[in-house]
């Protein structure tokens, strides 16, 4: 799990102005396989800014970018995670474990290009995503969620930002919800995506 990182439990980790590509957690193992470029485990802390990207990175299963274990914390700024593969599973860009809180924080932070075999093609969220600014865009899903997976433990809250031109090749295009959406319309941007949306 990790294909170039791996942060363990308790730790603190920050990427500033840094790329993290190329790489592949492709274990085909029970509960291998997880994150392809980065994958966290509980009660960690992981930041991510400054022009940092996290990008081209493949996993077997969970999380072609990033994968969430749970009870952590994730803070994105101004980056770009993009052109990952979860390949045969869900979260292309990111996966968000239970009890986990990712930010993304500003609107120059990009989630785009990436593809999930199963379900989120640019996150799947079991915790709770807020949104401030930014844009997922242009991900894509094998079944639905090509945006955004919401299972049914996950909360979305979107505060800012925008999802557009993503793609579900089964049916929901944009943002696929079992959980919780909360979106806050006078600053947020919803567009219409390929299949249906919500």
């Amino acid at each position: 799990n990790g294909g170039a990182i791996y942060c363990g439990n308790y730790s603190k980790v920050k990427i500033d102005n840094t790329e993290i590509s190329e790489n592949k957690a492709d274990s085909t193992m029970q509960n291998l396989g997880y994150g392809g470029g980065i994958y966290t485990t509980s009660y960690s802390v992981l930041e991510i800014i400054n022009q940092s990207k996290i990008m081209n990175n493949t996993s077997k299963s969970y999380g072609g970018g990033i994968y969430d274990y749970g009870n952590s914390e994730i803070k994105i700024q101004s980056a770009t995670i993009s052109e990952n593969i979860a390949d045969n599973k869900s979260g292309g860009g990111i996966y968000v474990n239970r009890y986990s809180l990712l930010e993304i924080l500003d609107e120059n932070t990009e989630i785009k290009n990436n593809i999930a075999g199963t379900t989120g093609g640019g996150i799947t969220t079991s915790g709770i995503v807020v949104l401030h600014g930014g844009k997922i865009n242009s991900n894509t899903a094998g079944t639905y969620g090509g945006g955004v997976r919401i299972t049914d433990t996950g909360k979305f809250i979107m505060l800012g930002g925008e999802i557009k031109e993503n793609t579900g090749s089964a049916t929901v295009g944009g943002i696929s919800i079992s959980g919780k959406f909360i979106i806050d319309k006078e600053y947020s941007e919803f567009v219409k995506d390929r299949k249906s949306d919500v």
